[in-house]
């Protein structure tokens, strides 16, 4: 099943996706009398958090894709924001578009629903980061209006981002990675290359190189800190930055 749709199972696994052969997310174990519904199957079972799952089904049938009993959706690979390395970060609406994306070499978090925009920008509110967010949402009218959300909500906090369309004519990452493997890489990566050339527009620094913070550090050290309350102290100490200071005083 992951095969079919364009996912490794390295990639698979490093997103903490699991499989169970008689999964049943939305009559979990405790439900009794007319709540209990049984309809077990061969699911993939993808984590959004400690109190929920998406049980998606492998096979035909009813119930493709819920919820575990009594959760709330949240977001796919979220932990993605506290990766100091990843600068930049595509939003997707649906956790195998995520994954469609870290297959062809990005970093990614999925929504899981249009409507959850709100809920990232939540998040980002307390838990900033300095990544730029790629928007590529599914191509329809939820997608839309999920993009619309995400724009307002950046602009508001002043979060750097960009919109690129990822999908090459498809709906979403995930028919695009099946149906043209390499021109989706591509993709991919002319949107990382957008974010960059944004990033630099802007004045927002990448990572720094080895090079960079010597010559940031060799800078600093020469730099004597001005104390405007005390302007004498300050040209008499000469104090530096990364200098080790020691301030002592008697009782009296």
């Amino acid at each position: 099943y992951l095969s079919a749709r364009g996912i490794s199972i390295t990639t698979a696994a490093a997103c903490g996706i699991g499989f169970d052969p008689a999964a049943d997310p939305a009559n979990a174990p405790g439900a009794m009398g007319d709540e209990y519904r049984p309809h077990p199957c061969p699911r993939i079972i993808i984590p959004t958090s400690r109190g929920h799952y998406v049980g998606r089904r492998i096979e035909q049938g009813e119930y493709a894709k819920i919820n575990a009993k009594g959760s709330t959706p949240a977001i796919f690979n979220a932990d993605i924001l506290k990766t100091a390395d990843a600068q930049e970060i595509f939003i997707t609406e649906g956790a195998f578009d995520a994954l469609s994306v870290i297959e062809a070499g990005g970093a990614a978090l999925a929504l899981n629903s249009a409507n959850n925009a709100p809920l990232l920008l939540q998040i980002l509110e307390k838990q900033p980061t300095a990544a730029t967010f790629v928007i590529s949402l599914d191509s329809d009218k939820a997608g839309e209006n999920g993009a619309a959300a995400l724009i307002e909500g950046f602009n508001r906090l002043q979060i750097p981002f960009i919109t690129a369309d990822i999908n090459c004519g498809k709906k979403d990452a995930n028919e695009a990675l099946t149906a043209d493997r390499t021109a989706f890489t591509a993709a991919v990566q002319a949107a990382q290359q957008q974010a960059q050339d944004q990033r630099k527009k802007n004045g927002i620094p990448g990572l720094l190189t080895f090079s960079d913070a010597v010559k940031l550090f060799e800078t600093a050290d020469n730099e004597i800190i001005e104390f405007k309350a005390f302007p004498t102290f300050g040209k008499t100490a000469k104090i530096k930055k990364h200098d080790s200071i020691v301030i002592a005083a008697d009782t009296g």
